[in-house]
């Protein structure tokens, strides 16, 4: 990110700071230590996963897949779309766009699910995953914190947002940090994916319950930061079999 003027003293950072696609920063800095006005801050659709990632910190993947999709009628990580099916979807996404490693978190018809993935070995059981998706991210954060060189922060992408491709997860990677809270957003509403730095795992993995998952916490955070993808795709879930054809 360009060098930007001392300013004494440093205005606090506005909640919920958008980041839009007009200016290209070099590296990235969590919402809290912008040294301007976020209003300011911006970044470019074209250039910033590019030369922001040079400097970014490393990024895993997690993929929330548990559930049993009753609106659908089956679990959405089994549906096909385009021929694929959209749990290997959802991490091609992932690993397209720069996360390493990537995890994925089953739960209802775990085996099936499972079978779809380039390595068995990536997947992670959810025992509890009936109870909501807090269970799900418990159990991926957990997983991850695990792992004996933990990355810097996590990219938390939904099974059933097959509009969000890999431009949108580079354009959000390239914030990665340990302290980082950012997500992203369409239309100026919050969405997918979320980034999470790795100094928070514990807190978010401890306050997950229900179907909410990180909701909560995130809605404490002064320093959340939008970044905008509206140029890039869209943030829309698939509920229903018409979602996929709409």
């Amino acid at each position: 990110m360009p060098d930007f003027p001392v300013q004494t003293p440093p205005p606090p950072p506005p909640p919920q700071a958008v980041v839009s696609p007009s200016q290209a920063p070099v590296s990235p800095v969590p919402a809290s230590e912008f040294p301007v006005p976020a209003s300011e801050f911006s970044v470019q659709a074209r250039e910033f996963p590019v030369r922001a990632a040079e400097r970014a910190g490393r990024c895993a993947g997690l993929v929330l897949a548990a559930g049993a999709g009753r609106r659908f009628g089956r679990p959405k990580a089994l549906v096909e779309l385009d021929g694929e099916p959209l749990l290997r979807r959802a991490f091609r996404v992932l690993t397209d766009g720069g996360c390493d490693p990537v995890r994925v978190v089953l739960g209802a018809q775990a085996a099936e699910a499972r079978a779809l993935l380039p390595d068995p070995s990536i997947a992670v059981y959810a025992e509890d995953w009936a109870t909501g998706m807090g269970a799900s991210l418990r159990a991926g954060l957990r997983a991850l914190s695990r792992d004996s060189a933990p990355a810097d922060a996590v990219l938390v992408h939904l099974v059933d947002l097959p509009g969000i491709d890999a431009n949108v997860i580079s354009r959000l990677r390239a914030f990665a940090s340990p302290g980082v809270v950012a997500r992203a957003s369409y239309g100026g509403v919050p969405g997918h994916p979320v980034l999470l730095g790795r100094r928070w795992w514990t807190d978010i993995a401890d306050s997950a319950r229900g179907d909410r998952g990180a909701r909560d916490w995130l809605a404490t955070r002064e320093d959340l930061l939008l970044v905008d993808c509206s140029d890039l795709g869209s943030g829309a879930d698939v509920d229903t079999p018409s979602d996929l054809t709409t």
